[in-house]
């Protein structure tokens, strides 16, 4: 009886903290999107696209994120941060839909990446801000390793739903129970405080000077490393993998669960000492390994699927942990800057822009140059760069400021 009413407390102020609501909230879209984002550049592979035309996809999205932010950010002043990621929603959802008809119209593929790039511009500065504003500065690292835990946690078993679903349902089932889950997401989020931006002005003049800036020279530096890894990580390595596993939905979902149970269970055990390390020592030496990682990931195609589980496994965790402290040294920067909106925004117009760089650059290329497991395994060595730059992230000193 006391052990319940125990449990009933400490659920009610769960349910009840600010970060706590942030938490559920992060689980079921992380849930969601894991069942359907995971896929999207190996759908498109599966579907018929060559390697140029996902490129250009992801090309289209970025220069959208850059067109949309200015935008982004007049919304997030007018109706708040938690509105603004309640408005996202239906463009996610939208996104998504139209992936399922992208085969039937030109015009789709563009506005399926256009609505994808408008999304990430409205709801990465809006959902920053709220994770910066809720969290605890004492205790942040572990708070950050909080949301980590929830996100792989309910991302392991969504791979594996996903695939079965796309193996013996349709794309249109997936989209339907993601949707459900998110709009279940977003009420708790909706009971919380909003926070509100009165003074606060930003256009796409300042795009130019932000990146020229050299008042954070080394946070604008790891944000571009930043914008090529997770390229290289969210695109090119699943396709990878996917053709390692011969195309098959359910098979990559399993690989991708085993490997973040792993991870969750690893990453659980460890979190709560990160507000007592040394954050950028322990970052540089974990985004070192993940440097080494990317060149045995370039290797995978010539030793097989049991070197692939154990590098997988080994980088899965290092790059959790990385991102765990990437994270908080990025949150405790901002929180220490009178205007932290254009920090964060900073931080995605870097991203895009190296990105759309690099793109200009790998589309032609890819072109002419046919896109198979050892062309698209060579990509991988850019990571040995990116990785080692993204581990020399430093905290922003007061004094400079």
């Amino acid at each position: 009886m006391e052990s319940n009413h125990h449990s009933h407390i400490v659920m009610h102020s769960f349910l009840h903290s600010k970060m706590g609501k942030l938490y559920i909230f992060q689980a079921l879209l992380s849930f969601a999107k894991s069942m359907i984002g995971v896929f999207v550049p190996v759908y498109l592979f599966k579907i018929g696209f060559e390697i140029h035309q996902i490129l250009l996809y992801v090309m289209i999205t970025s220069i959208f994120v850059l067109l949309a932010l200015p935008i982004a950010t007049k919304l997030i002043k007018k109706i708040g941060f938690k509105y603004t990621i309640f408005a996202t929603i239906p463009i996610y959802l939208l996104h998504i839909l139209t992936i399922n008809f992208i085969q039937t119209n030109n015009y789709i593929y563009i506005i399926s990446s256009a609505l994808f790039g408008i999304y990430c511009a409205m709801f990465w500065p809006a959902y920053h801000t709220e994770v910066i504003k809720n969290s605890d500065k004492k205790h942040m690292s572990s708070q950050i390793g909080n949301i980590q835990i929830i996100v792989t946690l309910v991302s392991t078993l969504a791979p594996l739903i996903g695939g079965y679903i796309l193996e013996n349902q349709n794309f249109l089932t997936l989209f339907t129970i993601a949707g459900i889950l998110i709009l279940i997401g977003i009420i708790p989020l909706l009971m919380s405080v909003d926070i509100k931006l009165d003074h606060y002005k930003f256009s796409s003049k300042a795009y130019l000077k932000v990146i020229k800036s050299k008042k954070h020279k080394n946070c604008i530096r790891a944000f571009a490393a930043q914008g090529i890894d997770t390229f290289l990580l969210l695109i090119i390595w699943p396709i990878i993998i996917f053709i390692l596993f011969k195309g098959n939905f359910f098979t990559f979902g399993t690989f991708v669960t085993i490997v973040s149970l792993i991870t969750v269970l690893i990453v659980y055990f460890i979190k709560q000492y990160f507000d007592k390390m040394n954050k950028e020592k322990i970052l540089k030496k974990t985004f070192r390994t993940i440097s080494i990682g990317w060149l045995m990931r370039s290797l995978t195609f010539v030793f097989g699927f049991l070197y692939l589980y154990f590098v997988e496994g080994v980088l899965k965790i290092a790059q959790n942990v990385g991102g765990i402290l990437f994270s908080s040294i990025f949150y405790s920067n901002a929180n220490k800057l009178e205007k932290y909106l254009d920090y964060i925004i900073t931080r995605e117009i870097v991203i895009h822009t190296i990105r759309i760089m690099l793109l200009a650059i790998l589309i032609p290329v890819f072109f002419y140059i046919k896109g198979n497991l050892v062309t698209l395994s060579s990509l991988l060595i850019i990571g040995i760069i990116t990785s080692w730059i993204i581990g020399g992230f430093k905290e922003i000193n007061p004094e400079n400021l």
